[in-house]
């Protein structure tokens, strides 16, 4: 070694450069942060954003495994205060449904969107116009001013939704189609988050018996709403067989969680999910149609 050369201080014999404890080691026994040597490079920042976010250190495995495979084991985990081994139900709720979002944006409309469109749906010929009209005369001079003095101009509203759909009507069925199924299926995760705390009080209802505050029966449904999304994310993927498959597997996946988590018999269980949902099914109803009435609304013709 010659004289110009220095040898590189071992940061684990430093003082921890976040908090200043002067302990040795790998890491910090005050702060935990690992006492490496770290270069500021794009791959650095990114590695650390990622890990952050997914919580590489700390169990995404073990998330990954027992949310697959252990229905309703991430529940009682969080229920016992075993917080820190899994990634937090709230973040996971959020990962699967953004990847479901990106999933959806790339195969949504490749089988074709919900609903399909053709320029006969979007009716506004002259003689639909005219009966419209009338009925309104009818009631106008009925007395029966309802809906028709709402701040929004003269008819300004009903003016620029059928400009809309006329704008639509001159596309291809196609092309029509595509359009909707990317606006569709691109804003359905963001509308479903509504269902989540629906989901939850159902739940709090059916079993009401058990004490548990609303907010343990909202982390259950965070847990089978994250699976239910990587299911849908395959789905959306795949053949219908197999997208039946997974359908059905989100129901027994539900039921064996509820099973794990309310500890009820199996009888019992399978007549809650039946109840759970015929309701769930009421709720998302008006959530598709959310789902519909902002797709045309934002589409870009």
């Amino acid at each position: 070694m010659t004289e110009t050369e220095t040898v590189a201080p071992d940061p684990r014999q430093e003082p921890c450069p976040n908090c200043g404890d002067t302990a040795t080691g790998n890491y910090c026994p005050t702060c935990g942060q690992q006492k490496a040597e770290r270069k500021l490079t794009l791959k650095r920042v990114l590695k650390d954003a990622i890990e952050d976010q997914l919580s590489f250190n700390s169990g995404l495995s073990r998330t990954v495994r027992s949310l697959l495979f252990k229905p309703g084991h991430l529940t009682v985990e969080y229920l016992r205060g075993r917080i820190a081994s899994y990634i937090p139900p709230f973040r996971l709720y959020l990962i699967t449904s953004f990847l479901m979002f990106l999933v959806l944006q790339t195969f949504g409309g490749r089988g074709g969107a919900l609903v399909q469109f053709s320029a006969a749906d979007m009716s506004t010929d002259s003689a639909s116009v005219a009966r419209v009209d009338s009925t309104r005369q009818e009631r106008v001079t009925a007395g029966d001013t309802t809906d028709f003095n709402l701040p929004l101009g003269d008819g300004a509203l009903e003016d620029r939704a059928r400009a809309k759909i006329d704008r639509i009507k001159k596309l291809e069925g196609a092309e029509m189609n595509r359009l909707f199924a990317r606006e569709f299926w691109g804003r359905l995760p963001i509308v479903i988050i509504l269902l989540v705390p629906g989901f939850a009080a159902l739940i709090g209802l059916l079993y009401w018996r058990h004490h548990l505050v609303y907010v343990e029966h909202f982390i259950f449904a965070l847990h089978v709403h994250a699976f239910a999304f990587l299911a849908v994310s395959v789905m959306v993927m795949t053949n219908k067989t197999i997208s039946m498959i997974l359908a059905a597997g989100i129901a027994v996946y539900t039921l064996l969680a509820l099973r794990r988590v309310y500890g009820q018999t199996l009888l019992k269980t399978i007549l809650k999910l039946f109840v759970l949902g015929i309701a769930y099914m009421i709720m998302l109803l008006p959530v598709i149609l959310t789902g519909i009435a902002l797709a045309l609304m934002f589409m870009p013709v």
